[in-house]
C-alpha cells in the first residue's frame, strides 16, 4: 500500500509596513524603503534549504502575512510563487493569499498581484469609522477603505476577504454588526472579524499597562461577536 501524503501549507513572512500599528505585534517594522529583490533573493535561499524536509507533499495554499505584502513588487512575488511551484506538487485549488494594507494598494497593483498568480486578497480595511481608524493609527479613511475593497474585486481577484477589527472602546455592538454588513454588502467572499486584543509590547500595551489606554465593555464586545455573527449569517456567510 502506498504510503498517505500529508498536505501542508506554505506561509512566506514580509515583515516591512509603511508605520506599525499600535496593537500589532507581528514581526514587523516600518522601513521608508523596502529592498524587494534582496528580501525575495532571501526567502528563495531559504526555501532551497527547507524543500529537502517535505519530499513529495503536496501544498494546499500559500499565504503571504506581514507586515505589508503588498508593499511588495508584484514581480517579486511571482518570482517566489515561481519557485514555490517548482518546489512542490501544488493542487489544482490551491489558495494564494496576500495580505494588503491601504496605502500599499490601488486597483493597477491588485490586477499586477492577481497576474502574479494570486487569487485570495486579505484587505485591512479594520474599521469603516474615521475616527476608530484613527484611533487604531490606521494610515486610511473609511472612503479609501471601501475604494480598496472595490478595487480588489474590479481588478478581477477571484476571492476578496476583509479584516474587520471590533470591541473597540465605547463602540456600539450596532455600529460593529452595520460595518459588518456593510462590507459583505460591498462583495467580499470572506471577512475577518476580531476582537481588539491589548498584546504586551507594543505601544497599546505600554498605554494599557499605565492606565491610559481607554478598554471597551467586555459586555458589549460579546454583544458586538455576537450580533456580528447573526448579522454575516444572514447574508449567507458561515462561521
Amino acid at each position: 500500500l502506498a504510503a498517505m501524503v500529508e498536505p501542508f501549507g506554505v506561509y512566506v513572512h514580509f515583515p516591512y509596513c509603511l508605520s506599525k500599528c499600535p496593537y500589532c505585534d507581528f514581526a514587523s517594522r516600518a522601513a521608508p524603503v523596502v529592498p524587494h529583490e534582496r528580501y525575495a533573493d532571501a526567502v528563495l535561499r531559504e526555501l532551497d534549504l527547507r524543500a529537502p524536509d517535505f519530499p513529495a507533499r503536496p501544498a494546499t495554499s500559500v499565504f503571504f502575512g506581514g507586515g505589508t505584502p503588498s508593499l511588495w513588487d508584484a514581480a517579486q512575488v511571482a518570482r517566489v510563487l515561481k519557485a514555490l511551484r517548482a518546489a512542490y506538487p501544488f493542487t489544482d485549488d490551491g489558495d494564494c493569499t496576500l495580505e494588503a494594507n491601504l496605502g500599499a494598494s490601488d486597483e493597477a497593483r491588485f490586477a499586477a498581484f492577481r497576474e502574479a498568480g494570486v487569487n485570495r486578497l486579505s484587505i485591512g480595511v479594520q474599521s469603516l469609522t474615521d475616527e476608530r481608524l484613527r484611533f487604531l493609527g490606521r494610515l486610511h479613511d473609511a472612503r479609501g477603505a471601501r475604494a480598496a475593497v472595490s478595487g480588489a474585486i474590479a481588478a478581477g481577484v477571484p476571492r476578496v476577504s476583509a479584516d474587520l477589527i471590533f470591541g473597540l472602546p465605547d463602540q456600539p455592538p450596532e455600529e460593529a454588526r452595520r460595518e459588518a454588513l456593510e462590507l459583505a454588502d460591498l462583495g467580499v467572499a470572506h471577512l475577518s472579524a476580531y476582537q481588539l486584543t491589548i498584546e504586551p509590547g507594543t505601544r497599546f500595551g505600554e498605554l494599557a499597562r499605565r492606565g491610559r489606554l481607554p478598554l471597551a465593555d467586555e459586555g458589549h464586545v460579546a454583544e458586538s461577536f455576537l450580533a456580528i455573527d447573526e448579522a454575516l449569517g444572514q447574508r449567507g456567510f458561515r462561521h
